[in-house]
C-alpha cells in the first residue's frame, strides 16, 4: 500500500478526516483499480471525474476506437484533476489482458456486458450496475453472474431527463468508495431506486422486488 507525501496528506485533507476513510483509507483509495465499462457517456463522465476527486489510483476505460478518440482530451482533464491518478482507455480487446488487479467494475445499460460475463478475470469482482430512464434509475451491486444476466434481461434504457446519467454516475462513485473501503457488505443484495423529477428515492432488497 503507498505512502502518503505530503502534498498528498493536504491534497486529501478533507477525506483523511472522515472517519469513515482516514489516512488508511486514502491509501486504500491510491492503491486501488476501477474498472469502467461504459454504456452512457454522461454516466462515463461523472464517474471518471469523481472517482479522480476521491483519489483512486487507476481508472481504466474500456471502449471501442470513437471513444479512445473522443477521450483523448478528457484524459487530460481528469489526470489534471488529480495527478495521482492514472487514468487509462483502452480497446475492448485488452480487457482479458489487463494484468493489474481490479477492485471494483461500474457500468452502465446498454453495454457490452458479453464483456463481464465471458472474461473469467474480472468474475467474481463487485460490479456497480446501473440503468436510468427518462428522469429515473436503478443502481444495484451484484458479485456474480447469475444476478448479472437477470438485472441486463429486465431493464433497458428509453429517453434521458439530461441530468439523470451524470446523478447515476456520482452515486455509482460512492458505492465503488464504500466497497474499497469495507463499508459495502456485499452479502445484503440492496438496489436504490431514484426518481429525479419527484425527487423520490428508495432502498429495497433485491429478492424483494
Amino acid at each position: 500500500m503507498v505512502n502518503l507525501t505530503s502534498e498528498q496528506t493536504e491534497r486529501y485533507s478533507r477525506n483523511i478526516i472522515m472517519r469513515e476513510i482516514g489516512g488508511k483509507g486514502q491509501k486504500k483509495l491510491l492503491s486501488s483499480h476501477v474498472l469502467i465499462i461504459p454504456g452512457i457517456y454522461g454516466e462515463l463522465f461523472a464517474s471518471s471525474l469523481y472517482l479522480a476527486a476521491a483519489g483512486i489510483g487507476k481508472i481504466t476505460v474500456i471502449g471501442n476506437e470513437s471513444l479512445i478518440s473522443y477521450l483523448e482530451n478528457f484524459k487530460n482533464e481528469v489526470e489534471d484533476l488529480n495527478p495521482d491518478v492514472k487514468f487509462n482507455v483502452l480497446p475492448e480487446t485488452h480487457l482479458p489482458n489487463l494484468q493489474s488487479k481490479i477492485d471494483v467494475v461500474i457500468t452502465t445499460l446498454p453495454s457490452k456486458h458479453e464483456y463481464i460475463l465471458n472474461n473469467n478475470f474480472i468474475r467474481g469482482v463487485p460490479i456497480v450496475l446501473g440503468s436510468v430512464s427518462d428522469g429515473k434509475g436503478i443502481m444495484t451491486v451484484v458479485s456474480d453472474r447469475k444476478r448479472l444476466q437477470t438485472y441486463i434481461s429486465n431493464h433497458t434504457i428509453n429517453n434521458l431527463f439530461p441530468t439523470t446519467a451524470g446523478f447515476l454516475g456520482i452515486l455509482q462513485v460512492v458505492e465503488t468508495v464504500k466497497i474499497i473501503l469495507g463499508h459495502k457488505h456485499l452479502d445484503e443484495p440492496e438496489r436504490l431506486e431514484f426518481d429525479l423529477l419527484s425527487m423520490e428515492f428508495k432502498t429495497t432488497r433485491r429478492d424483494e422486488t
